[in-house]
């Protein structure tokens, strides 16, 4: 899981702290895909918090209702999906990158997986990474939206070819009628 969420953030065209010496939180959410990612990324090291879009919680605009997470239509606008997120776990977001990943191998005539698991999605940011070329990086905005520079995805790309420590955290969740309810606030590390 740890290399797929680095693939997915060098999918994003690689994603980098913006200051080295402090940490950058970045939402990372995939189109159409069964889980979302907050990255903290430090000077030595980036978390990977995985969030299952079933998540049941308050959203803050919609006046603290709670709702699932792929159950709100954000019109693109990832604010009320950061402040929702940030107050549930008591995480400060500074960025957001979404991936419209659907269009990206279209792009690249790659095949969207069947599934999600960990290695489909491993094998697949493996051959989107070897096909990947100038026309899909200077085109970036025609698959990624985001709240960060070129300039700083550029330096998430170097991030990427660095020898950095990974480390993947989820929640423990009951699920209940194909609704994730988180059973605490805290991200658990994966062995």
């Amino acid at each position: 899981m740890k290399k797929i969420i680095t693939y997915i953030l060098v999918c994003a065209f690689m994603i980098s702290p913006i200051h080295a010496q402090s940490k950058e939180t970045i939402l990372v959410y995939i189109e159409g895909h069964e889980a979302l990612y907050i990255a903290e990324l430090y000077s030595d090291e980036i978390k990977i918090k995985e969030v299952n879009t079933k998540l049941y919680l308050p959203l803050v605009c919609l006046a603290n209702e709670s709702s699932t997470i792929e159950s709100v239509d954000f019109n693109n606008s990832y604010s009320c999906l950061i402040d929702s997120l940030s107050d549930a776990f008591n995480i400060k977001i500074d960025h957001y990158v979404s991936l419209n990943l659907a269009k990206l191998l279209q792009e690249l005539d790659l095949d969207y997986p069947k599934d999600g698991s960990i290695n489909t999605m491993n094998k697949l940011c493996t051959k989107i990474k070897d096909e990947i070329g100038i026309s899909e990086i200077l085109n970036y905005k025609d698959y990624v939206e985001t709240s960060l520079g070129f300039d700083d995805l550029y330096d998430f790309y170097k991030l990427s070819k660095s020898d950095i420590e990974i480390t993947q955290h989820t929640l423990n969740y009951i699920i209940f009628e194909d609704t994730y309810i988180a059973l605490q606030q805290e991200f658990l590390q994966v062995p």
